[in-house]
């Protein structure tokens, strides 16, 4: 698939699904690549814990079969179909009730889950967006959010299991933009 050696390559995606094989991937933004010094800027900034960033069909039925696991129902899906690779968690399947849960929590005992291999990436670098709410020490004081930028491989984002949709409204990335054009990222109040 040869590219037009006059064009850049640049995409910037908000919380977009991953949509793009890793061949293509590869392809595109490959540094040994003839048209590496064509290449612009390519990130994917997503929020800590949105869900659709993690989108794929494999994901969402392991997802569905957590959830059922914790009511005792079987899996919708067939564990030895499932492409789990090496970037992957290869645990066998749990099956929790409501009160191991609570326990396991209580204990401080860690709980995983296997994770399948994607069948789509992003494209570009992975920039995850996490804030934390830091109360002020007085009643006078305001609550403060505090953004930190951390960059992600794609073996790592593969293996994290989010499903929260409310932070991929886009109110919440225009606010994690703002306090990153006022400076305030990182523990930094300006560039």
């Amino acid at each position: 698939m040869p590219l037009d050696p006059s064009l850049t390559f640049s995409c910037v995606s908000f919380g977009a699904p991953p949509v793009t094989r890793p061949s293509l991937d590869s392809y595109i933004l490959a540094t040994d690549s003839p048209h590496s010094k064509h290449q612009g800027l390519c990130l994917s900034i997503v929020n800590e814990y949105d869900l659709v960033p993690r989108t794929d069909g494999a994901y969402i039925r392991s997802l569905v079969d957590l959830y059922r696991s914790i009511y005792g129902l079987p899996p919708i899906q067939d564990d030895s179909i499932l492409d789990h690779g090496e970037s992957t968690l290869s645990l066998p399947r749990f099956s929790f009730e409501k009160q191991d849960i609570v326990e396991m929590v209580e204990m401080g005992k860690e709980m995983l889950w296997p994770v399948p291999k994607p069948v789509y990436w992003h494209v570009g670098r992975i920039i995850v967006f996490k804030t934390e709410l830091v109360e002020g020490e007085s009643v006078d004081e305001e609550d403060e959010l505090l953004l930190n930028i951390v960059s992600a491989g794609p073996e790592e984002f593969t293996k994290l299991l989010w499903c929260n949709c409310a932070v991929h409204r886009r109110g919440r990335y225009a606010e994690r933009i703002g306090l990153l054009t006022k400076g305030q990222f990182n523990g930094k109040e300006k560039w």
